[in-house]
């Protein structure tokens, strides 16, 4: 891969990630019942479905969300999980890691002080 670091629309091209706008898996996914009656938003059953159509990884932070997930057999993954791959991959700065978070963050995304503590140190310690 030939992308400079933090080059966000890079990563798009090269395929490292991928937007996805099909729905997946409503015909007869043994999961749909499950979905139904989780309480999920409708953005968290569509990350589930798609990752269980492909046989992919949920990337998903959701606690509601990871437990449905984890009760049909999908492989998850965490937000900061892939920014710390990021990171370590050198595809973004351990300083645009860190922005990222503390941006989720402003933005809504809730995390504990512990949490984000062990997040900052294992950018850190990269």
């Amino acid at each position: 891969m030939q992308s400079e670091p933090g080059e966000l629309k890079v990563l798009f091209s090269d395929g490292v990630v991928e937007v996805l706008t099909t729905e997946f898996g409503k015909k007869q996914a043994p999961a749909n019942d499950l979905f139904k009656s989780s309480g999920l938003h409708p953005g968290e059953i569509a990350v589930l479905r798609a990752a269980d159509s492909l046989g992919g990884t949920a990337v998903i932070d959701d606690k509601r969300a990871r437990t449905v997930g984890e009760a049909i057999g999908l492989d998850l993954s965490g937000t900061v999980t892939i920014i710390i791959e990021f990171v370590r991959l050198k595809l973004i700065s351990k300083s645009e890691a860190k922005e990222g978070i503390d941006k989720m963050v402003n933005e809504g995304w809730y995390c504990g002080a512990k949490d984000y503590v062990q997040m900052i140190r294992a950018i850190n310690s990269l």
